[in-house]
């Protein structure tokens, strides 16, 4: 009786150690699992241009007692972009970076999630947005010259362009008279540059006409020449050129009573003036021009100056 006692005890003891050496039984409260918990999710930018790269990361923990595998992957607006394994010991922390990139305009939703149970999964979302970088356009300063004018006179309508986006790009400026358009012209712009556009157009019919060029306005009035026995406008006196380089600075005597004054170039109408100065740029250096200038009183114009000729100062290299 005692030697089957004996017999059955020392096999208990075999069939205890075998449970503990294959880990079938828990001693001391010890985790035999790996558990894990993600944390700190993080987008390192939330505003991107098209193509621009986004760091997302995580900090995956082993929380258990055992060393184990974690599977986290990235979605982008429900789908799986990429995916990352991680082997960590019982109390190790490792950060999982992920790299996504889009070229499209809009709001992408963006989530840390795996297949695995972890503590914090589930709850780690955020979203970033691509920006499109677009060329945008201001038109301002309007200017009409002259504003009030003869029939055929030439009226020069002018604008600045301004590229206030942040892309280079083109536009196309149209002038619109009385509501039809009348030319359009095209610029191409950098980011935070200006251009000037000039029109020139000319009308028979008397009248107001309103302006429009990309939403700034105005107007001008053609009137016929008065004619009989109004008195004649007096003779512009006083005409001097200076010469310089790439231009010529022409300056008369002033008259009071004046619409405005029309600028000639050999013998040819070049502009108008409402003082009397003038610089003409349009010029080649080293050639000569003469010049001459009336005054319109009343939309009657009156005798021309005497010419004086100048010549555009040359600096040769």
């Amino acid at each position: 009786m005692e030697k089957r006692k004996y017999l059955f005890v020392s096999m208990a003891l075999i069939v205890v150690s075998v449970l503990l050496v294959s880990g079938c039984i828990q001693t001391g409260g010890e985790q035999t699992e790996a558990e894990f918990k993600v944390s700190n999710f993080e987008l390192d930018k939330k505003e991107v241009s098209p193509g621009e790269t986004i760091q997302v990361s995580g900090d995956v923990e082993n929380v258990g007692g055992k060393t184990g595998d974690y599977t986290l992957k990235v979605k982008v607006n429900g789908y799986v972009e990429h995916s990352e394994t991680v082997t960590l010991e019982p109390g190790n922390t490792e950060t999982v970076q992920f790299q996504v990139m889009r070229n499209d305009a809009g709001t992408y939703e963006v989530e840390l999630y795996s297949l695995m149970p972890a503590e914090g999964v589930g709850d780690l979302k955020d979203s970033f947005t691509v920006i499109k970088e677009t060329a945008e356009f201001q038109v301002s300063n309007l200017q009409i010259n002259p504003t009030q004018a003869i029939p055929d006179e030439t009226i020069e309508i002018s604008a600045d362009v301004e590229n206030i986006g942040e892309k280079t790009g083109d536009h196309t400026v149209q002038l619109t008279i009385n509501g039809e358009e009348e030319n359009t012209q095209t610029v191409t712009l950098e980011p935070g540059n200006t251009e000037t556009v000039q029109f020139q157009v000319t009308k028979t019919q008397e009248g107001t006409y309103e302006v429009e060029l990309d939403g700034t306005s105005g107007t001008f009035t053609i009137e016929k020449e008065e004619t009989g026995t109004g008195e004649e406008p007096p003779q512009v006196t006083g005409l001097e050129v200076t010469e310089k380089v790439g231009q010529l600075d022409l300056e008369w005597d002033s008259i009071d009573n004046v619409d405005h004054y029309k600028i000639y170039r050999d013998g040819e109408f070049l502009n108008t003036s409402t003082t009397s100065t003038y610089i003409d740029k349009d010029v080649k250096n080293g050639r000569s021009y003469s010049y001459t200038v009336s005054l319109l009183r009343d939309s009657v114009e009156g005798p021309k100056s005497e010419s004086v000729s100048g010549t555009v100062v040359y600096i040769g290299t």
